[in-house]
This record gives structure tokens, sequence and C-alpha cells, in this order.
């Protein structure tokens, strides 16, 4: 396989949501049970952000990239590095963080926890783009060709064979 990091970005992406997530909802309510259930979730996410950052930068430098995916890359991997940065710090104040959290703490952690949240969904929305906007990673992408040329011209169940394919569902 030539590019391994779609196979890995998934998971920290959401191991990292989750544990935000849980980890608002622990502190919020006082759940230590469900504090410990996001301390997991945010390490696994934070060592599975380091496997996608890793293998987003071989990626980098082994897939085709030209023109407008070079920029679009260029902000996807920035967000990813920043991302796995405060990654670890969310990670580590979690665990040097004194029991129970200071309100003023609780608030600055949990400020950090949103900005590291809304940088994991920023960077999988840039990766989204390099793949479905410029089709990095993915086979060439045929010219549009039109139904007869693809070979398209069978019949839709009744449907007028002049309709267009806009005009109805599948």
């Amino acid at each position: 396989m030539q590019n391994i990091h779609p196979v890995v970005v998934h998971f920290p992406l959401a191991l990292l949501a989750t544990g935000i997530l849980l980890e608002g909802i622990g502190l919020l309510a006082g759940n230590k049970p469900l504090r410990a259930v996001a301390a997991c979730n945010l390490a696994l996410g934070t060592v599975g952000a380091a496997g996608a950052v890793i293998t987003g930068l071989w990626a980098e430098s082994t897939v085709p990239h030209a023109g407008g995916a070079h920029e679009v890359m260029t902000v996807h991997k920035y967000l990813g590095l920043l991302l796995l940065a405060l990654a670890v710090v969310l990670v580590v104040w979690r665990w040097r963080a004194a029991e129970p959290m200071a309100a003023r703490a609780r608030a600055a952690y949990l400020s950090l926890a949103a900005v590291v949240l809304a940088l994991a969904l920023g960077t999988g929305h840039w990766g989204g783009r390099l793949v479905f906007e410029h089709h990095v990673g993915t086979a060439p992408v045929p010219s549009a060709l039109t139904e007869e040329e693809a070979g398209h011209s069978h019949s839709h169940g009744g449907h007028d064979e002049a309709e267009s394919h806009t005009g109805h569902e599948h």
C-alpha cells in the first residue's frame, strides 16, 4: 500500500472527539469513572494522532499533489501538527491536574479541549478536501463522459429514455 495515512487517521479523530466530549460531561457532572474513560480515549487519540502525523508527512513526500492541492495539503499538515501538539498538552494537563479541578483550571482546560476538538474537525475537513476536491491519493478520475460514451443507455423502470438522470431518484 502506497499511502496508509487514510487508514491511520480516522481512529485518532474519533478517539479525540469522544474523549473530549466525555471529559466535558465528566467534569461538569463530577463523574470520575466517565473521566477515566475520557482520559483513556484522549491518550489513545493522541498516540494515534502522532501516527497520523507521521504517516501524513510520509504521504506528503510520496503522493502526487500539484496545483491547488499543495496549498490545501499545507494547511492540512500545519493543522495536524498543531492538533498533535495541543493534544499532548491536553493529555499531560489531564494527568497532572489536581482533583477536583479548580473552577478556573477547569474552564481553561475545557477551553483548550474545545480548541483541540475544533482542530480535529478542521484537520479532517482539509484532509477531506484533499481527497474529494483534489483526488489526492486516489485513482485518477476519468473525464466526464456522456451516457452513450459511458455505455449508460438502459431503461429506468418506465421513465422516458430522454428524461435526464437529475430528474428522478435511483
